[in-house]
């Protein structure tokens, strides 16, 4: 009896050192003097940088909110406006995404969840029938320069990032020891075209420990949203199924 109460006792303790203290995912802005190969010119470019970090006693894994193996964000496609086969072929297609339709001067919540989804004020959320077409710019943008450095780094670099998603499962998982910080940058070069305002926050559809996809019911005919959670423990990382905080990152362009 004694040994069942120590047992439980430990096992309480153990709970108390995971649930009191939380994880973070912060956004922050810093710039880059570089090549903007949208504006053909040496220009101070954004990055966003997300940092992760555990508060908690043991080390654990979470989903990321974007990307962490790549710099370039992956905006969501909404209105499927179409381009034109010879100006998505063109080698110019950067330049005609950007100065044919780059100036919104408008202001967007940027919502992270994997995806990244430009909101514009009029919006309530993601959810309604058309995104704003900001998303298709700059989703074909960041397309383009995906490819095109692709092309300049060969196809062993292509083969390389493929490989790191299959080796990290290929859930875009961060694993975090206890008491450490990882930090991802991406590039918004292609933001850098656009006046107002971009403020950066999680997505509220975010989920640190499940993943969440539309699959096809053909009994049914149409799209369920289906969930699956993520595995207790890979290697001796476990899931975190506690709070996470937040906060909001601003980036004016003028």
């Amino acid at each position: 009896m004694k040994r069942f109460i120590c047992l439980s006792t430990l096992l309480c303790l153990m709970s108390g050192l995971v649930f009191s203290q939380n994880v973070r995912i912060e956004f922050a802005i810093h710039y880059e003097t570089m090549y903007n190969d949208f504006l053909d010119t040496i220009t101070e470019v954004p990055f966003l940088d997300v940092t992760y970090t555990n508060d908690t006693n043991i080390d654990i894994f979470i989903k990321g909110v974007s990307d962490v193996q790549w710099p370039y964000p992956k905006f969501r496609k909404g209105t499927a406006m179409g381009i034109p086969y010879e100006v998505y072929k063109s080698s110019d297609y950067h330049k005609i995404m950007a100065f044919n339709k780059s100036d919104y001067a408008e202001d967007f919540v940027v919502e992270l969840d994997g995806t990244w989804t430009a909101l514009d004020s009029m919006q309530v959320d993601e959810n309604e029938v058309f995104l704003h077409y900001i998303n298709d710019d700059l989703s074909y943008m960041y397309d383009w320069k995906e490819l095109d450095d692709m092309k300049k780094t060969g196809m062993p670099r292509a083969e390389e990032i493929w490989q790191a998603m299959k080796n990290n499962t290929g859930l875009n998982l961060v694993f975090l020891k206890s008491g450490t910080s990882y930090v991802t940058s991406h590039n918004l070069m292609a933001l850098c075209i656009n006046r107002g305002k971009f403020l950066f926050r999680v997505s509220p559809r975010y989920t640190a420990n499940s993943v969440v996809e539309n699959c096809w019911n053909m009994a049914e005919g149409c799209f369920v949203q289906m969930e699956w959670l993520l595995p207790d423990t890979i290697q001796q990382y476990h899931r975190y199924n506690g709070e996470i905080k937040t906060n909001e990152c601003l980036l004016e362009m003028k």
